[in-house]
């Protein structure tokens, strides 16, 4: 039985969004594969230099042992001088086995702290710039995941949280983990010694964490004095002061409230520790926010926030810490934050400026806003801020984004003033600051910050300066990425269609100054044919879908059609092909299938638990999108297949639950059962909880993330079963591939047991784990592998002419009939 596609209004864009010269090779897995990127980009303080962190192609890593974050053994720091008189070459002697990136500079600027990893080490060094040398410090460095550089005292002396036996920080966990098994294996194996590992719920006490030292370490020679032991997982550093963030045990949890990401099951206390006296350090918190910890700039007062024992992070409090010779006062913060959540972390944001407080709280007319505190003759006075996105910060006052204007706004009451219109993007952190760490994140580092102004077809950088100044506009190529600034220069990234990359120095009064190109292969490659189809969705919405379509010789059959899936996602927005093609995303890569042949599609999808049936509702929406493809004439809709990865297959087996009208389905990394999944460990977890608890993936993706439950499973086990494709896969009659990582926090236990209940009845599975790899695959031979065996699989299924298949009526192995399709 067909679909219903009654309510599903249709409209096709009139015309190609592109059309592209078919001449190129089809792009493959060796082209991904062969991708290069840039991590990091500074100025150095003085702006002679702009340094730069590129990454080798992919493919060339000695191991992809370390995780995602394990790109970084593909870097080199290079460095130019910024007035453009000679190209880019290392910043000091680097090996070809290793790599590379920035920590940070000294005060002066003259110094700059890097990390190396090879053959499965981390290093800490020291770069002195204009001797361009490089001396290793004697230490075994952690990554802290709140904050990952090492902390400069003074020019000539460094704070770092170290690590008694050599092993890789939390942040490169994954290939960590694979470590701590193969040692706990050979404990059990040799039974000499217990292969076990205690985690207590009221007072966690994660392995290897109390191995963590604090270290002061003289750059000059190496030498080190520790001075703290500890769980630490944060440091930071004022005028003679350094605060240190430990783990404290498990916080309460009210378990009548579902887990999110306010709800930390760890708690987090924080020290100071005079560098000057040294002794004991001086307790402050027991239980503060993770991520947010800030100086003011003479390093006298310590911003922090904490929450009452046993309540989530909705509404923390703002407190600050003043010090003096006489010890500490702690103050309350007279601004209520506004907090938001991703999935693991809640967020609020607050700084200094100056010696007033910012913090993004609910001001006038109960709507977000920035506000400002000043303290004065013992009184705390607030001010609202226009509403508006906080860019930039000082003393005197704070730069907002209104609209594509830019203001400066005193903080002395006078009348704000216009310094930029037309302004389309504003430079951020490197990879969203998750580079850094997360404190990154909640407290930017002061630094000169592009902005790309644009008018029409024309497009021009200028730079906001630390103190509130901006330079004059360069002319500058459109569509660029603002990577890094310094009072008037900056650093820029172009792609073209392709996805080939370009650097360009920006100076004043001169034209751009090319640096690097990187991806110079996709010049050579096929550009795909885009279309846009219009469809209204269940959420009453007429949303934009996106068809990709390959080359193929004039009058050749239509190809068939594979459609990615995700629920919840909304691609209202154009595809930037040339993003798509030059970003490195190893699984159901859109580009990778145009290259063998397939059309995709890349469809809006609204989904909310709200429905009453939000996967029926599903079912239907991508049936109105891919009759919208059909109506195009440019595919074969009788040879359809459906990827899903991680939701996105939760979501492609329960469509396959629903419909048998399409000839494939692939699941990958998907949650195919919310009970099952609820509570489950990422690999690295399972030997190494670094962090504390895991709660807020765990538990709080089932309960109050994409999952929705809003309880628990023995709270709601028959919602729980309702949400679980799993507990309907006897409905299923068309082939699946099923995938997934031993690493993964999605357990490869769902793939496995959704693989076995299939084969007890009888259907067309095919199951693929892959050892090594979590979430995403890194690991270039089991990519090639996974693309192998994904044509395998939809080559078979979609090759063959049409049958009864296509439109439902397929049978099982035993003649048993398809179920209906929903209505």
């Amino acid at each position: 039985m067909a679909l219903a596609l009654s309510t599903g209004l249709i409209a096709l864009s009139p015309t190609p969004i592109r059309a592209v010269s078919s001449a190129g090779a089809p792009y493959r897995v060796d082209d991904l594969l062969a991708l290069e990127d840039i991590g990091q980009v500074e100025f150095t303080k003085n702006g002679a230099l702009v340094l730069i962190e590129r990454l080798r192609r992919y493919d060339s890593a000695l191991s992809y042992a370390e995780g995602p974050w394990g790109q970084r053994s593909l870097g080199t720091i290079l460095a130019a001088p910024a007035d453009g008189s000679r190209p880019l070459q290392p910043l000091f002697e680097q090996e070809s086995e290793a790599g590379y990136w920035m920590g940070g500079f000294s005060p002066s600027g003259t110094k700059l702290s890097v990390f190396r990893l090879r053959q499965h080490t981390l290093d800490l060094g020291v770069v002195d710039i204009l001797a361009r040398t490089v001396r290793w410090l004697p230490v075994v460095p952690d990554m802290p995941l709140l904050y990952q550089r090492p902390q400069w005292i003074d020019d000539d002396h460094l704070a770092i949280v170290t690590m008694t036996h050599q092993r890789l920080p939390a942040g490169l966990a994954l290939g960590a983990a694979t470590d701590d098994s193969v040692e706990l294996w050979a404990a059990q194996a040799t039974g000499i010694r217990p292969s076990s590992i205690t985690v207590m719920a009221n007072h966690p006490v994660p392995r290897h964490s109390n191995d963590r030292e604090v270290q002061i370490v003289d750059v000059r020679d190496g030498r080190s004095r520790r001075i703290y032991q500890g769980p630490v997982v944060d440091l930071s550093v004022g005028s003679k002061r350094l605060a240190l963030v430990s783990l404290a045990g498990a916080s309460l949890i009210d378990p009548r409230e579902p887990v999110t990401a306010f709800t930390n099951a760890n708690r987090y206390a924080l020290d100071v520790l005079s560098l000057d006296a040294g002794g004991q350090p001086k307790h402050i918190a027991d239980d503060i926010m993770p991520g947010l910890l800030t100086w003011n700039p003479n390093g006298t007062r310590l911003l922090f926030a904490t929450r009452d024992n046993g309540s989530s992070w909705r509404k923390p409090r703002l407190r600050f810490a003043s010090f003096s010779t006489l010890g500490f006062a702690i103050t309350p913060g007279p601004i209520e934050p506004q907090v938001t959540s991703g999935w693991t972390l809640a967020d609020i944001k607050a700084r200094w400026s100056g010696e007033r407080l910012l913090a993004e709280g609910v001001g006038a007319g109960k709507t977000a806003r920035w506000r400002a505190a000043r303290v004065h003759g013992g009184g705390l006075a607030i001010e609202d801020l226009p509403s508006g996105q906080l860019v930039a910060s000082d003393s005197r006052a704070v730069t907002l984004k209104i609209g594509s204007s830019l203001w400066r706004t005193p903080l002395n009451g006078r009348r704000p003033r216009r310094v930029a219109r037309d302004v389309m993007a504003v430079g951020g952190l490197p990879w969203g600051g998750g580079y850094l760490g997360i404190r990154a994140i909640m407290n930017p580092p002061d630094r000169d910050i592009p902005l790309l102004m644009q008018n029409g077809e024309t497009a021009r950088v200028a730079v906001l300066q630390r103190n509130g100044g901006l330079s004059p506009a360069m002319p500058s190529p459109l569509g660029a990425d603002l990577l890094a600034a310094h009072v008037d220069h900056a650093v820029l990234r172009t792609r073209d269609e392709r996805g080939a990359a370009t650097l360009w120095l920006l100076r004043p009064r001169h034209t751009p100054l090319k640096l690097a190109t990187l991806n110079e292969h996709l010049a050579a490659r096929q550009m795909p044919r885009v279309v846009q189809v219009e469809a209204v969705m269940s959420d009453g919405k007429k949303h934009r879908h996106w068809l990709l379509l390959p080359n193929r010789p004039a009058g050749t059959s239509p190809p068939p059609l594979v459609v990615t899936i995700y629920p919840g996602q909304l691609r209202d927005d154009r595809p930037s092909i040339g993003l798509m093609r030059s970003s490195f995303q190893a699984n159901q890569n859109a580009s990778i299938l145009v290259g063998h042949g397939y059309a995709v599609l890349l469809p809006s999808l609204p989904f909310s638990r709200k429905q009453k049936d939000p996967f029926g509702a599903l079912t239907v929406d991508l049936a109105h999108v891919v009759e919208a493809a059909e109506i195009t004439g440019a595919v074969d809709a009788n040879r359809v297949a459906i990827i899903g990865h991680s939701f996105g297959g939760d979501g492609a087996l329960a469509i396959a639950t629903r419909t048998s009208r399409y000839r494939a389905f692939v699941a990958e990394n998907a949650p195919a059962d919310m009970g099952a999944a609820y509570g489950s460990l990422a690999g690295h977890d399972r030997t190494r909880l670094e962090s504390g608890l895991p709660l807020a993936m765990g538990i709080g993706w089932p309960e109050a993330g994409q999952g929705e439950m809003g309880v628990a499973p023995w709270q709601d086990p028959r919602g729980y079963t309702n949400a679980s494709p799993f507990y309907a896969l006897d409905r299923i009659r068309s082939p699946l591939l099923l995938v997934g990582g031993d690493q993964d926090f999605v357990s490869v236990e769902s793939a496995e047991r959704s693989f076995l209940a299939l084969t007890r009845l009888a259907r067309d599975v095919t199951l693929v784990r892959y050892w090594g790899e979590g979430h995403d695959l890194l690991s270039p031979a089991n990519i090639r592998d996974y693309y192998e065996k994904l044509f395998s699989f939809l080559d078979k299924r979609l090759s063959s002419p049409p049958d009864a298949h296509d439109r439902g009526g397929s049978k099982d192995a035993y003649g048993n009939e398809s179920p209906a399709d929903v209505q």
